[in-house]
């Protein structure tokens, strides 16, 4: 049912957003046992001129249905007329809006894409979070993610308005991250892929090798009301709140390692089925694999767990090193941003000052026109006050050396002081430490006592029971060898009773084979007979011959 579904979904979706309606056509289906009624569309037999005060330009590009209700008792109750070009076409209305069709759709998309995340995440768990491509929940993650960037797609509308693919939505990608360029790059330049559809699940696939297609969908959500817009309709998945849950479920795969050949698969070809019974509870049987497995490491559970405990050590090292090498290059592409902000104030701020010293300089040059013979008799008292001023800056820098050396001193010694206080508070704890160890110890030690003397006791009880057992023990011996005496006369018993019963049996077989053999004889006899007889049947069948050939020669020489 829940296959049946997703195509009857995906079925409305088309009928919905296609602008040419169909006449004669009628169109059930069912979403989760919600029956939707019958959409039927039948075409009035007569074609009709619309009138109206606009240009006929704007009557051939309107592409929108005008659509009439009608009551009337000539058997219209229940239908609406609609304008399809140039005819008239009654619908018959639906019974459920399509608001709630398209929740119903949109949830559904949500359940089974969480149903195929845990089967995934299950799976890969027996073998080291590493996935192939022969894994079927994988196919299925990729063709729900297909189905799910499908839902709402707006079509092509007019004849020059560019065809609206997938693909554009991808590429939309690049924009958000700059990261994703090489991704989309090496989707478009695979030889096999000549279809824009096989390019995006091959850009699906390279996302999720490197672990990046969660924070694209992350992208696209941020920035969906600017660029998706476009692109899907209102009540598709992309524009509502359900797209939230998808990008949480796709964090979750982050985990797994994927190694998928993506050159290898045909990618173009559209014969992807998701297999529902594979998530169904009465379905779900055990695999004979994994009953096998389980086997084989019962036998060596050390080995394996030494094994899978090392596999398990080093793959959370590979995705910390990964987190790691994320959040570096996110602070990397931070420190180019903040640097490429200070280069441009920079230059911002080298222009200013050139332009300032411009007018700092025609300022002075300005003043200096008229003041020429008062600066030539001041040039001593300058010369003598630049003096001045370099004693008083060389001064000012021996004491701000002073100062930083001092301030580099007391933020020593402030370091020095506050490491004392930590080491002090943490000698502090240690002994507090040591002595609730201490009194941890005591009661340890007095726990050991009690269940020292418990143990003593227990051991003096099963002292008893085993030498009670033992006396049992040699009496079942005394049981076991006398039973063994009467299974030997038994034996010798039945033997003789075999032995008897084959002579008889030989005895009849013998008695069976010679009266066999008397009549093989016998038959062998009769045999030669017969073909004695046959053979004198067939010289008297000659001579009869002889007989009437010479019977007829005599004839026709009577005859004569």
């Amino acid at each position: 049912m829940a296959e049946k579904s997703l195509e009857n979904s995906v079925s409305h979706e088309v009928v919905d957003r296609s602008d040419n309606c169909v006449t004669n056509a009628v169109k059930s289906d069912a979403i989760n046992d919600n029956h939707l009624a019958n959409r039927k569309t039948i075409a009035i037999g007569r074609k009709i001129s619309i009138k109206s005060n606009k240009s006929t330009k704007s009557d051939k590009s309107d592409s929108q249905f005008s659509q009439y209700n009608t009551n009337d008792s000539h058997g219209t109750n229940g239908f609406k007329v609609s304008v399809v070009g140039d005819w008239l076409v009654l619908r018959e209305k639906l019974h459920i809006s399509l608001r709630n069709r398209w929740a119903i759709e949109r949830s559904n998309y949500v359940n089974l894409m969480k149903l195929i995340v845990k089967e995934l995440i299950e799976k890969s768990a027996k073998t080291n979070r590493i996935v192939d491509s022969s894994n079927i929940s994988l196919r299925h993650l990729f063709i729900i993610l297909e189905h799910i960037f499908k839902h709402g797609l707006k079509s092509k509308k007019g004849i020059f308005e560019s065809k609206r693919d997938l693909w554009n939505v991808i590429e939309l990608v690049e924009r958000l991250a700059s990261d994703a360029s090489d991704i989309t790059v090496s989707a478009r330049q695979i030889p096999t892929i000549k279809t824009p559809l096989g390019k995006v699940r091959a850009w699906m696939r390279l996302a999720l090798m490197n672990k990046r297609l969660s924070d694209y969908f992350r992208h696209l959500l941020e920035k969906r009301e600017l660029f998706l817009s476009d692109y899907y309709e209102d009540w598709a998945i992309m524009m509502s709140d359900e797209a939230v849950i998808i990008g949480g479920l796709l964090v979750g795969l982050n985990i797994l390692d994927c190694n998928l050949c993506v050159k290898e698969e045909d990618l173009d070809s559209d014969d992807f089925v998701i297999d529902l019974s594979l998530y169904l509870r009465d379905n779900i049987q055990s695999n004979p694999f994994d009953s096998d497995w389980r086997q084989h490491s019962d036998g060596n559970n050390e080995w394996l767990g030494i094994f899978s405990h090392n596999i398990s050590v080093v793959l959370d090292q590979k995705n910390y090193i990964e987190e790691l090498n994320r959040h570096l290059s996110s602070t990397i592409s931070n420190l180019e941003h903040k640097i490429e902000t200070l280069q441009t104030d920079n230059t911002l701020m080298t222009e200013e000052l050139e332009v300032f010293r411009n007018i700092d300089k025609n300022f002075e040059i300005i003043k200096t026109i008229p003041e020429m013979d008062s600066l030539k008799q001041s040039k001593e008292e300058f010369s003598q006050l630049e003096e001045q001023l370099i004693q008083e800056v060389k001064r000012r820098e021996a004491a701000e050396k002073e100062l930083e050396s001092q301030a580099f001193l007391k933020g020593e010694a402030e370091t020095a002081m506050h490491l004392l206080e930590r080491d002090v508070l943490e000698k502090q704890d240690s002994v507090i430490t040591l002595r609730r160890q201490l009194e941890d110890i005591k009661t340890i030690n007095l726990q050991m006592y009690s269940k020292l003397q418990e143990c003593e006791t227990s051991i003096k009880n099963k002292v008893n029971h085993i030498s009670h057992l033992e006396q049992n023990v040699s009496v079942m011996a005394n049981t076991i060898t006398q039973l063994e005496a009467k299974y030997d006369i038994l034996n010798a018993k039945t033997e003789k009773e075999w032995r008897t019963t084959l002579q008889k049996l030989i005895d009849e077989q013998q008695e069976q084979v010679t009266h066999l053999q008397q009549q093989l004889e016998r038959m062998r006899r009769a045999s030669s007979e017969s073909l004695k007889v046959q053979n004198e049947n067939q010289i008297l069948k000659k001579k009869c011959f002889e007989y009437e050939l010479s019977l007829e020669e005599v004839g026709k020489q009577l005859q004569e």
